[in-house]
């Protein structure tokens, strides 16, 4: 009878270690602004490869209760809600697209610390506790709800359908169990402590799996704003094959091509040929810039001889004399004017006729 009651009281002791271990449905990474929630995939096939010959085994389904692990994190500054590292508050017209990795429901707590401190959301094949990535269908909601000294924010995270192309071919599955829940995340301003603070901050006050209505209602709340991404017709574009997708994915295929090495380089060599090109400009153009007095002068002189016209060298009835001392009267002279004015020419310092 003794030995009878060892047993049981083993068996019961290793029934409560056994079930102590296995992770919670919500772990704080960070009070208030970090969370990982092992999201529970009713009725969703598990995904497993098999490697333990030393090779990569074609994707096979298997029949094991598995959840859907969501990185919840509120980054400091500006109020923003991301989840596995995608913004899903507050978010734009279009809703990026979000992966998540499977793993066994029952996953010790110890493949979670594991898998959190490896920096990747994804448990190891090798020890038979991870699957695949899904591609997440999902809906988003923003309802706010007001409390006797701030307006709190309540958003509603609800995954409808998961994609995955691991298999061949690549399938979907529908996630419309009766008993499926979907994330809760409560948001409270947080009250301004220092002068360096955001002027409007939010912490995470709470993260839940609540069960959803089903079937999900058709009419909602005017306070409540709903957006839904379907992953098999959008991506971060858009909706494939609308004139907004291609404008946005062109856009963004001219911003990656314009950060890369090679148009670098190209705006490089231009900005070193249009270097070039404007000091000698500068040096062709620019030396007129420098002129001493001197120079200046002999630039109006010249100017003021060609306006004047060629000086007449004389004439038969003796006029010439009077049309030079006429136009040369008032001025500095020439050496040259003072030259024909004496009917010689200047040789050196004398004269001769």
């Amino acid at each position: 009878m003794k030995l009878r009651i060892a047993l049981l009281t083993a068996l019961f002791t290793s029934s409560t270690y056994v079930r102590a271990d296995i992770a919670p449905e919500i772990t704080a990474l960070q009070e208030g602004y970090g969370y990982i929630a092992k999201f529970p995939c009713l009725e969703c096939p598990f995904l497993f490869q098999d490697t333990s010959k030393g090779q990569k085994e074609p994707w096979t389904e298997r029949r094991d209760d598995n959840s859907l692990l969501l990185n919840i994190t509120l980054p400091y500054g500006p109020p923003s809600v991301h989840i596995n590292g995608r913004q899903i508050w507050p978010s734009s017209s279009i809703l990026p697209p979000i992966y998540a990795p499977q793993v066994l429901h029952d996953i010790s707590t110890t493949d979670l610390d594991f898998v959190i401190s490896s920096g990747q959301l994804e448990a190891s094949h090798e020890t038979m506790s991870g699957g695949g990535f899904f591609g997440l269908s999902y809906r988003v909601s923003i309802h706010r709800v007001k409390t006797s000294e701030d307006t709190a924010l309540l958003l509603r995270f609800d995954i409808f359908a998961i994609h995955t192309d691991l298999t061949t071919p690549p399938k979907s599955f529908k996630l419309e169990a009766p008993g499926q829940r979907q994330v809760e995340i409560l948001l409270l301003p947080k009250p301004l402590f220092s002068a360096l603070d955001p002027a409007l901050s939010y912490e995470i006050v709470k993260v839940d799996l609540a069960h959803r209505p089903n079937p999900y209602p058709a009419i909602r709340d005017h306070k409540e704003v709903v957006q839904e991404m379907f992953f098999s017709t959008q991506d971060m574009f858009g909706v494939k094959g609308t004139p907004s997708h291609f404008t946005n994915s062109l856009f963004s295929h001219l911003i990656d091509y314009l950060n890369g090495g090679v148009f670098a380089t190209l705006i490089f060599l231009v900005a070193v040929m249009a270097l070039f090109v404007v000091v000698c400009l500068f040096c062709i153009f620019g030396c007129n810039w420098w002129k001493d007095d001197y120079q200046v002068s002999q630039h109006r002189k010249r100017g003021s001889i060609g306006r004047s016209g060629d000086i007449e060298m004389g004439s038969r009835n003796g006029g010439g004399r009077g049309s030079i001392s006429g136009r040369t009267k008032g001025r500095f002279k020439t050496v040259e004017e003072l030259g024909l004015l004496g009917r010689g020419r200047v040789v050196g310092v004398g004269k001769s006729d």
